[in-house]
């Protein structure tokens, strides 16, 4: 889900809405790719991949998002 969400950021940040594929979220979605620079949208991407990473070798799944949460921009 937070994949599918910060690509679709990523997507609308540079003018490629019509590809989303959260069209029921596209206007929030719309407001955080507004906010947010390119670098700071993969950077999320990035951190949500290495968490799904860590939790695929069984880390503790609540520490796993904690950390994610952390280190997405706000």
């Amino acid at each position: 889900l937070w994949m599918g969400w910060w690509r679709d950021a990523m997507l609308m940040g540079q003018g490629r809405a019509e590809l989303a594929a959260n069209a029921s979220r596209r206007e929030t979605i719309g407001a955080a790719a507004e906010r947010f620079p390119p670098e700071t949208v993969a950077a999320a991407l990035r951190t949500v991949e290495r968490t799904a990473y860590l939790l695929e070798r069984n880390v503790s799944p609540r520490l796993a998002v904690e950390s994610m949460m952390l280190g997405l921009p706000s």
